[in-house]
């Protein structure tokens, strides 16, 4: 008869198994890499159980970083943030060179979470963020931060040319923070109109 004591996880209620992930998720988000991405694919390789928690639990796909939309496509992307569920969520893309990646492209994968999306860094091509910009009312009810930084065809950031009035977000009641990447350093907006009347963060 075996006298091998089950794993530690099994004797575990799975509601503080998932409290624990959220721990390793915060902590993860806290740095600059790895990628916040590989914290539930990390844990869910560990195990059958693991992989159930984390699959159950919806604050650990709340955010995805990711450097070519093309290599992970629209549908795992979107897949990623359904499992979030109803939480406010994060999209980061950062794209160093210039692709075959269309506006439309981007359009794809922040339409489907626009009433919820909390966090947009773009750090993408000129034409992505024209066509984002022109293409989009920029209707984003829990927008809290949005970056945009536009990349040149030398792979250095650049001055982004093509960007909207700030009134253009006025829509975003939660707008606190739109932050523009310049080739000298960051250039933050704080129009009084964006705030809708409250006071800007300091």
């Amino acid at each position: 008869m075996s006298t091998s004591s089950p794993p530690i996880h099994e004797k575990i209620p799975q509601e503080l198994m998932s409290q624990i992930f959220c721990e390793v998720y915060s902590e993860a988000s806290k740095q600059l890499v790895p990628p916040v991405n590989l914290v539930p694919l990390t844990l869910g390789l560990v195990c059958r159980a693991w992989r159930h928690i984390t699959l159950a639990t919806a604050s650990l796909w709340t955010c995805i970083e990711t450097g070519s939309i093309s290599s992970i496509g629209v549908e795992t992307i979107s897949a990623w943030l359904q499992r979030s569920k109803a939480l406010p969520c994060c999209i980061k893309i950062r794209i160093y060179f210039q692709t075959s990646e269309s506006p439309t492209t981007l359009l794809d994968v922040v339409l489907p979470v626009l009433s919820r999306l909390h966090t947009l860094h773009l750090l993408v091509p000129r034409d992505m963020i024209a066509g984002f910009i022109e293409s989009h009312p920029l209707d984003m009810p829990q927008l809290n931060q949005l970056t945009i930084q536009q990349v040149g065809p030398d792979r250095n950031p650049k001055v982004v040319s093509i960007i909207p009035h700030p009134n253009a977000f006025s829509s975003c009641a939660s707008l606190r923070r739109l932050t523009l990447k310049y080739a000298h350093g960051l250039g933050l907006y704080r129009d009084p109109s964006i705030f809708h009347g409250r006071s800007s963060p300091s």
